[in-house]
Parts: structure tokens; sequence; C-alpha cells
């Protein structure tokens, strides 16, 4: 009976890709998403936050792919892209729904068309992706 490695998938993973999406999101982003201050006059570089929050999402696949590429990490890498892909949308919608705008709040059109479907999908290929891969490997060994 093969024993369970505890990073193999599950919680631990899970928290640690929650954790790590969750400073990428502290480091890259800013906290307050407004375009507009409390007296409405609109902030200078207020609406052009979509490259860093883009890129929270580039820098957890491209973490995950990497785990992949590694015997030793590729049942993780899924759930720890799933695990900061997730706090990358929770903090998305918590953050952007906050944020003070010019007009109407607009943000769960990209969330239900972007950030979501982005969240789910990603850990799936990279699943589907890696189990290939690997496989082939080991039938060519």
């Amino acid at each position: 009976m093969k024993q369970r490695r505890l990073w193999n998938g599950g919680p631990v993973p899970l928290l640690v890709g929650a954790s790590v999406g969750a400073a990428l999101w502290a480091g890259l982003v800013p906290w307050d998403l407004s375009e507009v201050d409390s007296a409405g006059r609109p902030l200078s570089g207020g609406d052009d936050n979509g490259g860093s929050i883009g890129l929270v999402a580039l820098a957890m696949t491209g973490l995950g792919v990497a785990l992949a590429a590694n015997r030793q990490t590729k049942r993780a890498a899924p759930w720890v892209v799933a695990g900061g892909l997730t706090a990358w949308a929770v903090l998305f919608a918590w953050r952007a729904s906050a944020a003070e705008t010019i007009g109407a709040n607009m943000y769960l059109a990209p969330l239900v068309a972007v950030v979501v479907p982005v969240a789910i999908g990603v850990p799936f290929l990279l699943h589907k992706v890696s189990s290939a891969r690997w496989r082939r490997r080991d039938l060519r060994e």
C-alpha cells in the first residue's frame, strides 16, 4: 500500500496556494481599486489595475507549471494553483465590489467572464496536461 503524502493533494497545497496568491495580490495590486476619491474626483491612474490583477493569475499559473515539471511536486501543482487562484478570485470580488467608481461598478462582468473561468479552468488544464506529460514519459522509460 502506497503511503499518501501530505503534499500530494488536499488541504495543505490548497492553503499554500491560497497564501501565495494572497501574498502576490498584496505585493502587486493596490488595496484600494477605486477610480474616484471620496469627493468624486477621478484619481490619477485609478483604472489601470487590470495588468497587475492579471499578473497575479499569471504568476500562480507559472508557479503551477514549475511544480508540474518536477516529479516530486507534480500532484500538488493543480492544488496549489487552485488555492492561489481561488484567493485571487475572492480578493478580486471583495476589493472590486468595494471600489468607488464613476457610474456603475461593473466588477461582476469580468468576475463572471474571466476570473471564475480562469480559477476553475487553469488547475483542471494543468492537471490534465501534467498527467499526460508524465504518463508519456513513464511509457518511454
